[in-house]
């Protein structure tokens, strides 16, 4: 395949079944613009003790991805999940 696995995941939403290359490595942020950065920022440093820097498979998806995914979706009237944080 001429693709990158990193290429058919983002062009095809999946990843390469017939030759996987082992995986990648994933890096996640938090927008800058969200209103609540500091305090996921703070989270994701104190509580979570997790980086936006994943290493993932066909296979295997971390937990701590899924975690960062829904801290980073925080909005509106869920914001007061951050609250008992701190």
């Amino acid at each position: 395949p001429t693709k990158t696995e990193i290429d058919i995941l983002v062009d095809y939403g999946v990843f390469d079944t017939e030759l996987p290359l082992g995986g990648m490595e994933l890096n996640l942020e938090i927008d800058e613009s969200d209103p609540y950065f500091d305090d996921k920022c703070d989270v994701v440093e104190e509580v979570a003790k997790v980086s936006g820097s994943f290493l993932v498979s066909e296979t295997d998806v971390p937990g701590d991805v899924l975690a960062f995914l829904r801290l980073s979706q925080l909005k509106d009237s869920d914001a007061f999940l951050l609250e008992p944080v701190f």
